[in-house]
């Protein structure tokens, strides 16, 4: 507040009753605007300002407000951090599962892939092994062809020669 930064700068003069009615007038706007921290700023300064002037049990009065304040601020850091830090745990707890159900999906996904995969080659083999076996029959299949086809020319021919037999004789 500008009242206690001119407090403070009466108070490094050495004008403590002057600093004492302006960190009175800073005080009042801190209550006012329920700012702890400022009003502790302001019991600090009327503190050393009574001491000074010789007022010590103003001044006792006034430290032990501030010391009051101080410790309730400080409280109330403790808390705010202490919230903090579990809320950050559960955010942790949170991002740790899942992270735990990505891993297990991703394990789950990796296994169908290497089955997958394991099909895959299977397959692969179950028609490799159908073309070799087509291949065997075709190649039977010509043999037979041309063992037929070699029989009826010897079939031909022995017709040929039996006729020229009977033609001769």
């Amino acid at each position: 507040s500008d009242y206690l930064n001119i407090a403070l700068s009466f108070q490094a003069l050495g004008y403590y009753a002057e600093s004492n009615s302006r960190a009175k007038q800073a005080l009042e706007k801190a209550l006012e605007l329920d700012n702890l921290t400022l009003a502790k700023s302001c019991y600090g300064a009327l503190a050393e300002n009574e001491e000074k002037l010789g007022n010590n049990k103003a001044a006792s009065g006034y430290y032990e407000k501030y010391t009051t304040l101080s410790k309730h601020l400080q409280k109330q850091e403790m808390e705010a951090m202490a919230s903090k830090t579990k809320e950050i745990e559960r955010q942790v707890q949170t991002k740790e599962k899942q992270l735990r159900s990505t891993l297990d999906t991703l394990g789950e996904v990796l296994e169908l892939n290497r089955e997958m995969q394991l099909e895959n080659a299977l397959l692969n083999k179950e028609n490799q092994l159908k073309e070799a076996q087509k291949a065997r029959l075709e190649a039977q299949q010509d043999k037979l062809k041309a063992k037929e086809k070699t029989r009826r020319t010897q079939l031909i021919a022995m017709g040929v020669v039996a006729l020229l037999i009977f033609c001769i004789a």
